[in-house]
């Protein structure tokens, strides 16, 4: 193994309680339309943005994209801190020396943003975000890209992430794959391990990086 390539939105950082209420709040100033959680997941895939576009129907689209990322930024520190065990074991991984890198389909304003405040913008080589592909998870675009920059094979490469979109698009670029369920996120997808490895703690990673390395 030569590679560990992440999701970030429930992987790395526990963003979606603020993504559910930024898209919430938006939804119901310029549609006047109420929309759950679940309704949320259903959507994403592509950027914030490009969901915006997509599925608001007022004609003021980019006013409430502009509000949404405003919104996305006031109100970042009330949901989202570092998360120190994330912190060490991406750490490790770096010391360790294998090369890292992210994968996510989120824009690339509201990425940088948490990427700086979750303190893990010093160990990654690469990070793709939604508005960089053409094709959105559970493509593997982003995926063969990064592996690319990286310089590695996917028989080299791990692709961990928490959605079955990221199982699939791990899959289909021919990295092994883990579906991780380790922060207290409000998107709980069920996955069934007998077809797929999951993580349930940071533990589980720490655990296959050390029987990788006997």
């Amino acid at each position: 193994m030569k590679a560990y390539i992440f999701d970030f939105d429930g992987t790395l950082a526990n963003t979606l309680p603020l993504c559910f209420d930024c898209f919430r709040r938006v939804f119901k100033e310029f549609d006047n339309r109420d929309v759950t959680n679940d309704e949320i997941i259903e959507m994403f895939g592509p950027t914030e943005v490009d969901i915006l576009r997509k599925h608001l129907k007022t004609e003021q689209k980019e006013q409430a994209v502009h509000e949404f990322l405003s919104r996305y930024e006031r109100d970042h520190e009330l949901y989202i801190q570092p998360d120190e065990e994330i912190i060490r074991v991406i750490r490790s991984l770096k010391d360790a020396g294998y090369r890292l890198a992210i994968v996510t389909g989120k824009g690339r304003k509201a990425f940088d943003l948490t990427f700086e405040k979750v303190g893990l913008e010093t160990f990654f080589d690469v990070t793709i975000t939604g508005d960089e592909v053409r094709q959105p998870k559970p493509h593997p675009e982003g995926i063969e890209r990064a592996m690319q920059v990286l310089g590695v094979e996917a028989t080299e490469t791990i692709y961990i992430g928490d959605s079955s979109a990221d199982v699939e698009a791990g899959r289909r670029a021919g990295t092994e794959v883990a579906a991780v369920q380790w922060l207290p996120v409000s998107q709980t997808e069920k996955f069934d391990e007998q077809t797929v490895r999951v993580w349930h703690t940071l533990k589980d990673l720490e655990q296959f990086e050390a029987s990788r390395r006997e």
